[in-house]
C-alpha cells in the first residue's frame, strides 16, 4: 500500500491510491474552476480593466523586446507589437490559461507546499519564457509565412504548449513523489 505523510505526499513513489487521485481531481476542478472563472469573467469595472491592459501591455513589452531582439525595428505600443508585421496582443496571448491549469495541478497535487512553491516558481517561469518564444516564432511566421500564420497561432502552437504544460507538470509530479533520501551520519 502506498503510505502517505502527513502532508498528503506519496513517499514511494508508486501511483497514487484511488482516495488520493479523487482528493486530485476534486481540488484540480475546484481551484482551475475559480481561477479560469476570475480570469474569463467579463469585469467591467474600470479599475479591472485597467489592470488588464497594464499587465498584457506589459506582457506585450517583454515579448516585443525579445523580437526586437532579432528585429530591431520593432516597437510596443500598449498591446500591439508592430514592425514589419503587426501582433495585437490580447486575452489568452499570455497563456495565462496554461499557466492556470499547471498552477491548479500543481497546487491540487498531494506533496509538501515547498515542494508545490518551486514547482510553481518553475512551472511559470518556464511556460512563460515558452509563450514568448511562441510569440516571437509567430511573427517571424507573419513575416516570412503569412498564409501559415492562422495554422500556427490557433492550432500548433496552443498544442504544443499544451503537451509542453503537461509533460511538465507530470514530470515535477514524478519527481515530488520520490522517496526523500535520508542522510546517513558516519
Amino acid at each position: 500500500m502506498t503510505e502517505l505523510s502527513s502532508d498528503g505526499a506519496n513517499s514511494s513513489g508508486r501511483p497514487l491510491p484511488p482516495r488520493a487521485a479523487r482528493g486530485f481531481v476534486l481540488r484540480f476542478a475546484v481551484v482551475s474552476g475559480v481561477l479560469l472563472a476570475l480570469y474569463y469573467f467579463p469585469f467591467e469595472g474600470m479599475l479591472t480593466r485597467g489592470l488588464r491592459h497594464l499587465y498584457l501591455s506589459a506582457y506585450a513589452r517583454v515579448a516585443g523586446a525579445a523580437v526586437g531582439l532579432m528585429d530591431p525595428g520593432v516597437h510596443v505600443e500598449g498591446t500591439h507589437i508592430m514592425g514589419r508585421v503587426s501582433l495585437d496582443f490580447g486575452l489568452s496571448c499570455d497563456a495565462m490559461d496554461i499557466y492556470i491549469l499547471f498552477a491548479a495541478a500543481t497546487v491540487a497535487f498531494p506533496s509538501t507546499w515547498r515542494r508545490r512553491a518551486i514547482g510553481l516558481v518553475l512551472g511559470f517561469a518556464s511556460l512563460v519564457l515558452l509563450n514568448v518564444l511562441r510569440i516571437v516564432s509567430l511573427y517571424f511566421i507573419g513575416l516570412r509565412f503569412p498564409a501559415k500564420f492562422e495554422l500556427f497561432h490557433m492550432q500548433v502552437w496552443p498544442v504544443f504548449i499544451v503537451v509542453l504544460a503537461s509533460g511538465a507538470f507530470l514530470s515535477w509530479a514524478r519527481t515530488t513523489t520520490r522517496p526523500r533520501r535520508r542522510e546517513v551520519i558516519v
